[in-house]
Order: structure tokens, then sequence, then C-alpha cells
């Protein structure tokens, strides 16, 4: 699955989670996400701390603000 593009919408509590194992596993992981969820993603990283994955900062290929098509 190395060469797949994984695009994660909504970096609430589970696709934050989900988004960061992918990010972490896989080279082309893109986020859509808003607000100062955003500012802080693309600056600092996101960052996960688990019981069972423990604690990592990833840095997605991709941060970027969805908009709607019309």
């Amino acid at each position: 699955m190395h060469n797949k593009k994984v695009c994660v919408v909504g970096m609430v509590g589970v696709g934050g989670y989900i988004g960061c194992i992918f990010a972490k596993h896989l080279g082309d992981v893109y986020f859509f996400v808003r607000g100062k969820r955003l500012e802080s993603i693309r600056k600092n990283g996101l960052k996960l701390c688990s019981n069972i994955n423990g604690e990592m900062i990833v840095h997605p290929k991709m941060a970027s603000v969805r908009t709607a098509y019309k």
C-alpha cells in the first residue's frame, strides 16, 4: 500500500487519529482542514498521544482548506 495516496477530510477525533497513523506509515497523505487547526498542522505538524501507538508528530504532504464545489 506504499504507492497509495490518502486524503483525510475532517481532522477531529477519529479523522485526526487515522490521519496521523496513515501519515506515519505512508508517504502521500493529505489533510483537508480549516481554521486554527490548519494553521497549527502546517506550522507544528499533527501530534498524536496514544496508549497503543505512543506519542508521534507527523507532517502531512499537504494540509489545505477544503472548498465547496459549485
